[in-house]
């Protein structure tokens, strides 16, 4: 969980995080923090920042100072059968956790980031994801 562990140690907030069933995605660090490739250097520059990603294609530091993330509300590794060669991920729907004493069900919506109350007072995961992009040099965050 390279978010939780690298841009925001020590930080109360991804106890929470990680407490609410969010976990870190799969993401494309090199091509989704490119916002050279994206025409935005001039952008960038104007505020001081460079417009390259932190890593290369194959994960290797660059000289970019931009990293991307990204969360979701579900668990990509909660599998129908985990032994299984290929297991595939138990729908987000069937992905149930625990807070304290409460056992909460993942909803399959991707419509919102926070959590919702329904009409018998529960709570539900949306299921959501949300990526984003840090200039670790800059301070910028862009989403």
């Amino acid at each position: 969980m390279a978010i939780f562990s690298t841009v925001l140690a020590n930080n109360a907030c991804i106890d929470d995080m990680l407490k609410w069933f969010w976990h870190e995605n799969d993401y494309d660090k090199s091509w989704e923090c490119d916002f050279e490739r994206m025409r935005l250097t001039a952008a960038f520059e104007g505020l001081g920042m460079n417009a390259k990603p932190r890593y290369d294609d194959e994960g290797n530091p660059a000289d970019g100072d931009n990293d991307c993330f990204s969360i979701a509300h579900y668990d990509k590794e909660d599998y129908v059968d985990p032994n299984d060669e290929w297991p595939a991920m138990k729908p987000v729907i069937h992905q149930k956790y625990k807070v304290g004493d409460k056992e909460y069900t993942v909803s399959a919506g991707f419509v919102r980031i926070t959590l919702l109350p329904f009409a018998d007072n529960s709570l539900k995961a949306t299921g959501a994801y949300y990526e984003f992009a840090v200039n670790l040099k800059g301070g910028g965050t862009l989403a």
